[in-house]
């Protein structure tokens, strides 16, 4: 992200700006683990695509790539307008419930999916879909060995912690 340029510190007494204010509210009733990296940070806003706004109204080209899903721009009329239209009709339902359009996108992905693989598994985080995997290998091969990159990153939900062979690789234990 550009950076705007910085004026100079306010005197001593003097009201704090709005990002200095939720600043100083975020060290407060956040965890210390939830750090922003900065000295000053960024308080974002609202966003159009590539662009950003603070709370004190300056405006960034946002250069970050995006966590998790957001690579499409901030606010992309075209996913947002789908977005809403989805959650004005339904928002959320487990997966235990059928719906025209968790079976439609796995119609698709078996459509388009090489070999034998004609069913999808829906999870919503990165460590339902590394658990999944985990119980298909063991599934499908009837071992239990995982293989595991010292100090990599993967908050199980427990599939790592569900066998004593599992847990002798676990890459929270550093073996």
């Amino acid at each position: 992200m550009s950076t705007p340029v910085t004026p100079a510190p306010a005197a001593s007494g003097a009201a704090k700006s709005r990002s200095e204010e939720i600043v100083a509210k975020h060290k407060k009733y956040l965890w210390p683990s939830v750090t922003n990296y900065f000295e000053q940070p960024l308080v974002a806003d609202r966003g159009e695509m590539q662009h950003l706004w603070d709370l004190d109204g300056n405006k960034y080209l946002d250069f970050f790539g995006g966590i998790l899903t957001v690579s499409v721009g901030h606010c992309n009329p075209k996913v947002a307008s789908k977005v809403a239209a989805q959650v004005n009709r339904l928002q959320h339902t487990s997966t235990l419930y059928p719906n025209e359009h968790i079976v439609a996108l796995a119609e698709k992905i078996a459509q388009i999916t090489p070999g034998n693989l004609q069913q999808s598994f829906f999870t919503s985080s990165g460590s339902e879909a590394n658990e999944a995997a985990i119980l298909l290998a063991r599934m499908s091969t009837g071992s239990y060995d995982v293989v595991a990159l010292r100090h990599a990153v993967f908050r199980g939900l427990g599939a790592d912690k569900s066998d004593d062979r599992a847990r002798a690789v676990s890459p929270r234990r550093g073996h």
